[in-house]
């Protein structure tokens, strides 16, 4: 659907293209990846698949994974199952961005159905966690895997919003 996931991956394409024109001829210090899972519902079966296939491989270089999987609405932050200096230095990063856009926290909670299986070789893992304001905790539910999860839930703003969490 266009909320589920259509909007996630809109906002992590716009993430690396914002950081890209950011960066223009500069190198980032760490490769970003953009991995763009499906048959979540089905069992998981592309962050299954990414895991066996990459793990052995960057268990260790990994220093964050984040997911969208709750819809792009408000950014209120991310979740963080990673150490408390991990968790620290998230809070650090996203700072700048508390006044321009509110809160914006980092929940320490194992979160990303998708890449959960990544914490349990010492990646920290996260969700960005967003909530339409003015709304309940759940509007995101009165769309997920309806007819009603169209474009016309999309809030381009709150989309903006996104990208610039997840580019920071």
């Amino acid at each position: 659907g266009a909320m589920d996931d259509a909007g996630g991956v809109f906002v992590a394409w716009e993430a690396l293209r914002t950081i890209r024109q950011a960066l223009q001829e500069h190198r980032t210090r760490r490769t970003i990846r953009l991995i763009l899972f499906s048959g979540e519902e089905l069992g998981l079966w592309g962050g299954r698949l990414y895991f066996e296939a990459h793990s052995s491989e960057l268990a260790g270089r990994l220093s964050y994974m984040l997911e969208t999987d709750g819809g792009t609405f408000d950014p209120r932050g991310v979740t963080c199952s990673g150490s408390a200096a991990t968790t620290a230095a998230l809070r650090t990063v996203l700072q700048p961005l508390e006044s321009s856009l509110g809160a914006c926290n980092v929940f320490e909670k194992l979160d990303g159905p998708d890449i959960t299986e990544w914490a349990s070789v010492g990646v920290p893992v996260g969700n960005l966690v967003t909530q339409r304001t003015g709304e309940s905790a759940d509007f995101y539910f009165q769309f997920h895997h309806s007819r009603g999860d169209t474009v016309s839930v999309q809030d381009p703003f709150e989309m903006d919003r996104c990208t610039a969490v997840m580019a920071v």
